[in-house]
């Protein structure tokens, strides 16, 4: 396997992944922290919000999200911000081997900067699977790239959510998911920030299962909540049902 923007690493930590059935494929380390269902998850619940939209993934990891928005989102611009410097290079050569319209542009650098960085209210749509766990709230992996990308090392949620906000101002959305049995310290937070949820959905573990992600879609202005039908993660043979993904 060619190493492109690789550096310091060798063939034999990274892995070369399809997704979207081999339409993008995906660089990641082996053992660090690699892409699940909750970036396809949130890709496909933000997908209706990204076309013709200035799109930033806050936290993109090796770009999983970023990519598949920037291949089917019909977006005008995709950003990806990610602040550990080996997921920055991952996603950036993910981002140059995988030729998207547009391309998906990654910065390297702090959530809180960004604002600062492009301006408030310089995009429509930032989406993002913000770190869930609280410092000292269970046992952090040991991999550091796992641990800054699960645990709030670098950030708590509240800036999180409103670095996010700052950026799309009053008039875009925020797409976010995070897991179920820490949706009460979500909405707590929300309550906190004054935002508004427009569109709420669930994913299941399978038809007819227990609830393991909440996707929300924030807004600054009040309007009014649209739950929407709960998702099945996988299908009752054990299959994905987001057709498309794998």
């Amino acid at each position: 396997m060619k190493s492109n923007t690789m550096t310091n690493e060798t063939d034999d930590n990274v892995t070369r992944d399809d997704l979207l059935h081999g339409e993008l494929k995906l660089w990641q380390h082996r053992h660090g922290y690699r892409y699940s269902v909750d970036a396809l998850l949130l890709a496909d619940f933000a997908m209706e919000l990204a076309r013709g939209a200035r799109v930033l993934d806050l936290g993109t990891g090796a770009g999983t999200v970023a990519l598949i928005l920037a291949a089917r989102g019909k977006v005008e611009r995709m950003v990806g911000v990610e602040v550990q410097e080996g997921l920055a290079r991952r996603a950036e050569q993910n981002a140059e081997n995988n030729k998207t319209n547009p391309p998906v542009e990654i910065v390297r650098g702090d959530a809180l900067e960004m604002a600062s960085r492009f301006g408030p209210s310089s995009f429509d749509l930032v989406v993002t699977n913000p770190p869930y766990r609280e410092l000292g709230a269970g046992k952090p992996s040991p991999h550091p790239e796992r641990a800054i990308a699960r645990s709030e090392v670098k950030m708590s949620l509240g800036p999180w959510l409103a670095a996010a906000m700052e950026l799309v101002g009053r008039s875009g959305g925020v797409c976010l998911v995070y897991p179920v049995d820490r949706e009460a310290r979500l909405m707590r937070v929300v309550e906190e920030l004054g935002l508004f949820i427009a569109r709420r959905s669930y994913a299941i573990d399978r038809p007819g299962g227990a609830r393991k992600l909440v996707l929300l879609d924030l807004r600054a202005r009040a309007c009014p909540t649209s739950d929407l039908a709960e998702v099945p993660i996988e299908t009752d043979d054990g299959k994905f049902s987001l057709d498309g993904y794998r």
